[in-house]
């Protein structure tokens, strides 16, 4: 799994989400050096860095860049998973739901807020879809613990604020087999499209 950030920052990353005895491996990619050689989408209103250095006044601050990405400036697709996480999805199954709730779960046993136990969830059918704000909550408890954490967790780099990643999955010769380019925030592969992709490389890399 490949972040943008420093070491410091995927420890933080990896102790917040207990992957300390998982199989994942974490590299930190400081510079974005990963995104760009994958041709990765740079982000709203984002301009080359030697046209920065030289008409620095033409740049817009990165956190007017990423705000406005979230209420879908040059982030296509992000207002229809905003409202996804407020609608749900009764007919999603399970799979649009077990990992929502063991998130929000896992998220509350570190103490983010807001914390929830799995009393909240009980006499729910274990097979039912995505409830109304169930994903919403579990994105404002993951924001809200980001933002109290953004000195650790993000870059420092103001131009890699609204850079976005991709799903990859290479086989043993470098070749890729799977690719999804995020095109906005919120915005990301399949999760079984990739583990269906990967099922079909012996000891095939991903790269997120």
């Amino acid at each position: 799994l490949v972040g943008i950030g420093s070491s410091g920052a995927a420890k933080k990353f990896a102790g917040d989400l207990d992957l300390g005895d998982s199989e994942i491996t974490l590299v930190a990619d400081e510079t974005g050096a990963v995104t760009d050689a994958l041709g990765c989408y740079r982000g709203w209103l984002a301009i080359d860095r030697a046209h920065k250095e030289q008409y620095p006044s033409t740049d817009v601050n990165p956190y007017i860049k990423l705000f406005g990405m979230i209420f879908g400036f040059g982030s296509p697709g992000t207002i229809p998973k905003v409202l996804y996480g407020y609608t749900g999805d009764s007919n999603g199954g399970v799979s649009s739901r077990k990992w929502v709730v063991d998130s929000l779960l896992q998220g509350s046993k570190k103490g983010r807020f807001p914390q929830l136990t799995r009393e909240a969830f009980e006499g729910i059918d274990a097979n039912s879809g995505l409830r109304p704000f169930e994903l919403a909550t579990l994105r404002a408890q993951t924001g809200i613990h980001i933002v109290l954490n953004w000195g650790q967790l993000g870059p420092t780099d103001g131009d890699l604020f609204t850079r976005m990643g991709g799903s990859f999955v290479f086989d043993n010769d470098g070749n890729s087999i799977y690719e999804y380019y995020d095109k906005g925030i919120l915005t990301y592969a399949d999760v079984q499209e990739v583990c269906k992709a990967a099922a079909n490389v012996a000891k095939p890399v991903a790269v997120v």
